[in-house]
């Protein structure tokens, strides 16, 4: 009797490990939930020890300690989310183990992080559970960020295919559109307001532009039509597209941050997506 007894805590334990390494682990479990709801070619700061995520699905980047990064840096309009692993966090959390400025920075660091940023999920390990604690957070602009025109360029893109870019020592160009269903994706801060959507290049129609807030939650699908040389009004619908630009008016419900998936014809080349306030009526 007192064998058994001195055999279950080992066989206990030995348990919760198998159904462990059966369970999901948080960066598997943390993978799939982001995998299902961020939008496709959400810019994620992601340090190490979190997930890695299929190539093409997402604009990532990736940095040691995301403490390194000023939080000026972390909330440029080019990222929206980061993500964070306590394998890599946690060693700046106990003060007491801070021996050098360059970790106490980093302590700093990761505290305006965790204050300053909305924390949209969590995984938590548990007893039947391995990874550490991820934390997922949205990277909101400053107001003062959002402003009431832009010039997005091709360069800043991300790409459904990389075949919209044929010549990647040359960002610059224009993409290319070659099959039904490619897109770019480009991203700015605006506030609320009425503006005019403007596609430049050689666009041909269809075209379509869906306009999404940074969670993917659409805010307006755009058809996007031929305008005249000089901008004057709707140019005639032709056969083949249309050089230099086509566009549409777009509202915007409230300030923020604001995706823009811009699809096009086969044989379009597009330039740059441009917003400018629409004038009053």
């Amino acid at each position: 009797m007192l064998a058994v007894a001195c055999l279950w805590p080992p066989a206990s334990l030995t348990a919760r490990q198998t159904a462990g390494y059966l369970m999901a682990s948080t960066r598997e479990e943390a993978a799939a939930w982001i995998g299902a709801h961020l939008p496709a070619g959400a810019a994620i700061v992601k340090e190490s020890y979190t997930p890695d995520f299929p190539p093409g699905r997402f604009a990532v980047s990736h940095e040691r300690f995301a403490g390194r990064i000023p939080i000026d840096e972390l909330r440029s309009p080019e990222n929206d989310y980061l993500l964070l692993s306590s394998a890599a966090y946690s060693r700046f959390r106990d003060r007491g183990a801070l021996f050098t400025d360059n970790q106490r920075q980093l302590a700093s660091r990761y505290d305006e992080i965790f204050r300053t940023f909305p924390l949209v999920k969590e995984w938590i390990p548990d007893e039947l559970q391995l990874g550490p604690v991820l934390r997922l957070y949205r990277i909101d602009p400053e107001p003062a960020g959002c402003l009431p025109a832009a010039d997005l360029r091709a360069a800043d893109a991300f790409v459904s295919d990389a075949g919209l870019r044929p010549d990647p020592d040359h960002p610059e160009r224009p993409l290319r559109f070659r099959s039904p269903g490619d897109w770019g994706l480009f991203r700015g801060c605006f506030p609320a307001g009425r503006y005019r959507v403007g596609l430049m290049g050689d666009i041909r129609l269809p075209a379509r532009v869906r306009v999404t807030d940074v969670a993917g939650v659409q805010l307006e699908l755009l058809a996007v039509q031929p305008v005249a040389a000089g901008g004057s009004g709707p140019a005639p619908r032709p056969s083949q597209g249309v050089q230099a630009s086509a566009g549409a008016e777009l509202s915007l419900p409230r300030s923020g941050k604001v995706l823009f998936y811009v699809y096009l014809a086969p044989g379009s080349r597009l330039r740059a997506v441009t917003l400018a306030r629409s004038p009053p009526a």
